[in-house]
């Protein structure tokens, strides 16, 4: 049967209908295969495109002036970049999977707890902390974290925290707040020295014989009396060099 199938087929001739149909046929995949071709071109522009966005986003992350950390809804670390990494005092891949409340100091830990489960809970999406960090190397400092809760449509939510060393300002600020009470200390001192001098301006009263003065409740007062009362200096006794040689030509 075979043989006589494969007879049959070698006599018969298509029709020219059949012939005009393979040819149209024959195009359109032609056409189908550029149209197939240009897509694939379009493909890969835009996978190069993709690419180069992504490199781009890769090195705006690493290399941020803020340490950048993305937190699992029970605290632990997922990713971090390069200063993120620096401020806390591992290596990336050393740091993923370590909780970060282990490089909370111990003074902020409940701050921390009570600012993340408040955050995770969706009673914020974006809010802002400050607590004393301690690098895995030892070193503590002041640290601004702005957290902000990522997902929400049923997934458990990322936490993506930026980190910002702010020592170098809180010991300014302290600074300026030493500066500030200093200057403080220093005005009211110098109002009680305008008090202590108006106290002795005007006209005062004084006995030419005994040499004391009148006070404002009509008592006479030796001169150093009246003004140690009025005033905080003290005095110390001495001879003057006219009086010395006077007591000694007395004496003869």
């Amino acid at each position: 049967m075979r043989k006589k199938a494969e007879a049959k087929f070698a006599r018969a001739r298509p029709p020219r209908a059949s012939k005009l149909a393979s040819q149209e046929l024959l195009h359109e995949l032609q056409v189908h295969q550029i149209e197939l071709e240009m897509q694939n071109e379009e493909l890969r522009r835009t996978q190069l495109e993709l690419e180069m966005s992504r490199d781009r986003f890769v090195n705006l992350y690493d290399f941020a002036p803020v340490g950048y950390l993305t937190l699992s809804r029970g605290g632990v670390i997922r990713e971090a970049n390069l200063l993120g990494a620096s401020l806390l005092g591992l290596e990336r891949e050393k740091l993923k999977g370590r909780r970060l409340s282990a490089f909370i100091c111990s003074g902020s830990t409940d701050s921390w707890h009570r600012f993340f489960a408040h955050l995770v809970e969706k009673k914020s999406d974006r809010s802002s902390c400050n607590l004393l960090l301690r690098r895995a190397d030892g070193p503590e400092f002041d640290a601004q974290l702005v957290c902000h809760r990522l997902g929400d449509g049923g997934a458990a939510p990322d936490i993506r925290i930026a980190i910002t060393d702010v020592t170098a300002a809180r010991v300014a600020a302290d600074a300026l707040h030493t500066s500030i009470g200093e200057k403080d200390v220093l005005v009211a001192e110098l109002r009680k020295a305008l008090q202590e001098v108006k106290k002795l301006s005007g006209l005062l009263p004084f006995c030419m014989y005994c040499k004391k003065i009148r006070d404002s409740q009509g008592y006479w007062k030796e001169v150093e009396r009246y003004i140690s009362s009025h005033t905080d200096a003290r005095f110390s006794h001495g001879v003057c060099d006219k009086c010395y040689a006077e007591a000694e030509r007395r004496m003869g």
